[in-house]
């Protein structure tokens, strides 16, 4: 399989989390609610999730420019060294 940018991979990690959902109220006002969700996404080695999920080619140059990296959590498999 392929990503948006063209970088091939064959393995998925499967990604649990919680997200914010803008919800309308009846009286028109506005209000959030936390909602699950999974995804699965390209396993590209990456340090970030969000890495693998973005799938840029040119990985890892793109990390000095890419605001992501500074507010995202490295995967834990590469942390601990599993990988």
């Amino acid at each position: 399989m392929k990503t948006n940018t063209g970088v091939e991979y064959e393995e998925t990690i499967h990604i649990k989390g919680k997200m914010v959902c803008p919800v309308k109220q009846k009286n028109g006002r506005w209000t959030t609610i936390m909602e699950d969700y999974e995804e699965d996404i390209p396993d590209l080695g990456r340090e970030y999730l969000m890495c693998n999920k973005c799938g840029w080619s040119t990985y890892p140059e793109c990390m000095s420019w890419c605001t992501i990296t500074k507010t995202t959590k490295r995967c834990e498999y590469v942390a601990d060294g599993l990988r």
